[in-house]
């Protein structure tokens, strides 16, 4: 009898011991699968990025933010406009200002010759500033003339330029603007647009996939399932 309970003790601890081991090396699977999950969380961001070309485009927001938001647009599209002016505001007290996320900006000009003027003129400033680039875009949806007429002209350019940059050298800008000296940066926010298959302006990126719908209520499910995403591979 004294043989058979030591026997039972003996074995039950052994089974003890075996689940002991089973639940660490679960936990351990685990902890390197997360780990995992987030270093290939981390990877398709940093694809996303280098693939946009995002470290060269004017931000809001901190760069290293984990939602990165980004807008194709057109300077003379009316949507643009509207999105900028009733969207975007939303979207800069909610995440972008709270440190949340990043609002990048990149050209699409494909309704009118005026529009890679405008695209130019805003890759200017952003060269010299940042700050006179997002100065710049604020006067542009502000100012935006009739989809139909050629108002982003280099007329239109060079006197917004003297009236509300002054800091900027106007005959550099002027010379520049009519060599078309950036324009390659232009173009390769163009390139981008159609590697992402956007069809029109405004089209709104968060994290590289693309929003169905630029209203707020859908921009605002997906950056919060991006920021809810995150927050379950850190804490896990």
């Amino acid at each position: 009898m004294k043989r058979n309970r030591v026997f039972f003790i003996t074995l039950a601890a052994a089974v003890i011991l075996v689940g002991v081991f089973i639940l660490g090396m679960t936990s351990w699977e685990k902890k390197k699968t997360d780990d995992q999950q987030v270093a290939t969380a981390t990877l398709a961001l940093d694809t996303v990025t280098a693939q946009m070309n995002l470290s060269q485009q004017p931000v809001k927001g901190d760069r290293k933010a984990s939602v990165q938001i980004v807008e194709f647009g057109d300077y003379k599209c009316p949507s643009c406009k509207v999105w900028t002016d009733t969207i975007y505001p939303l979207l800069e007290r909610d995440y972008v200002k709270t440190g949340k996320a990043a609002f990048y900006y990149m050209n699409d000009p494909f309704l009118a010759p005026d529009s890679t003027l405008a695209a130019l003129a805003g890759e200017y400033l952003h060269k010299q500033d940042e700050g006179l680039f997002w100065r710049y875009h604020e006067l542009m949806n502000e100012k935006q003339g009739a989809k139909k007429e050629a108002w982003a002209n280099e007329t239109f350019l060079i006197q917004l330029m003297e009236e509300h940059f002054p800091e900027v050298d106007q005959s550099d800008f002027q010379s520049k603007l009519q060599a078309k000296e950036f324009e390659s940066m232009v173009n390769a926010d163009i390139e981008v647009a159609r590697k992402f298959e956007v069809g029109g302006t405004p089209t709104i990126f968060i994290n590289g996939k693309m929003a169905p719908d630029g209203d707020y209520e859908s921009l605002k499910a997906m950056i919060e399932a991006e920021l809810q995403a995150t927050t379950n591979k850190s804490t896990n």
